[in-house]
């Protein structure tokens, strides 16, 4: 992890942000569709929370939306947009109530010498300036 990863992690997350680092060798690429960059979360929702807390190890799973869609924010509004897709295709869906309505995380690439902010969101960039203590 490159020095301003670490001073993410240790001084937002867990917070609605998302990171793009560089991929090491021992990261299989069926978690980055053979991509060299993997993208990291640490999410501040107490449910995500109390699973990786039970289960140990982390987890690795997609958005329920697509690229560039509105945000999904409940189960029911889940099955409709995905009516058309077969539900043998789905491992897992935990229905703990509506989510909390936000704007989506921010995404963060930290691949190079600067950052570069893929997606803008609830993590503002004076916020990353300020850690990363960028001009």
């Amino acid at each position: 992890m490159t020095p301003p990863a670490r001073e993410i992690f240790s001084s937002l997350l867990p917070c609605p942000l998302t990171l793009i680092l560089k991929k090491k060798s021992p990261v299989p690429n069926i978690l980055t569709g053979g991509s060299d960059n993997l993208g990291i979360r640490w999410s501040d929702y107490s449910l995500v929370q109390r699973l990786l807390d039970e289960y140990g190890f982390p987890l690795t799973a997609t958005s329920a939306n697509l690229a560039g869609a509105s945000p999904l924010y409940s189960v029911s509004s889940l099955t409709e947009k995905f009516e058309d897709v077969s539900l043998s295709l789905i491992d897992l869906v935990i229905d703990a109530g509506p989510l909390p309505q936000r704007s989506p995380s921010t995404v963060l690439d930290l691949t190079s010498d600067q950052y570069k902010i893929l997606r803008p969101g609830v993590i503002s960039e004076a916020k990353i300036k300020a850690v990363l203590r960028f001009k």
